[in-house]
């Protein structure tokens, strides 16, 4: 019963104190939160930010979409596989027949000289 004796005698300091520590907790805590507005004003700046990064990403699409689209077209009018193989068959074919107009070309310059020759030798012999 001491104790209950003693509680009576220093329940209001004790009381005080613990509603001062309340109340102590209380404003800590409101400091540590953000206010409604400070909240809304840092949610808006945040979707502003979302929002242009959003348009300039959608612009930087559309132009790489616009060069995509250029380059298919330009090789819709490039060769094929099939029409490369083609053309080299051809060039093939005009490399051959230059390398037998050159032999008979060579052959035709070894006439033209032995001609010059005997053309030249009858001129000495007059």
């Amino acid at each position: 019963m001491d104790f209950l004796a003693g509680l009576e005698k220093y329940w209001a300091p004790i009381a005080l104190v613990m509603n001062l520590a309340l109340v102590w907790l209380g404003w800590t805590f409101k400091q540590s939160t953000v206010s409604p507005q400070d909240f809304e004003a840092f949610t808006k700046s945040i979707n502003e930010t979302i929002q242009k990064n959003d348009d300039e990403i959608k612009d930087q699409l559309t132009l790489q979409d616009r060069r995509i689209t250029a380059v298919e077209s330009e090789l819709k009018h490039m060769p094929s596989h099939e029409d490369l193989k083609h053309i080299y068959g051809r060039l093939d074919s005009v490399v051959e027949t230059l390398s037998k107009v050159a032999g008979q070309s060579s052959g035709h310059s070894r006439q033209l000289d032995t001609i010059y020759q005997h053309l030249i030798s009858q001129e000495k012999k007059s």
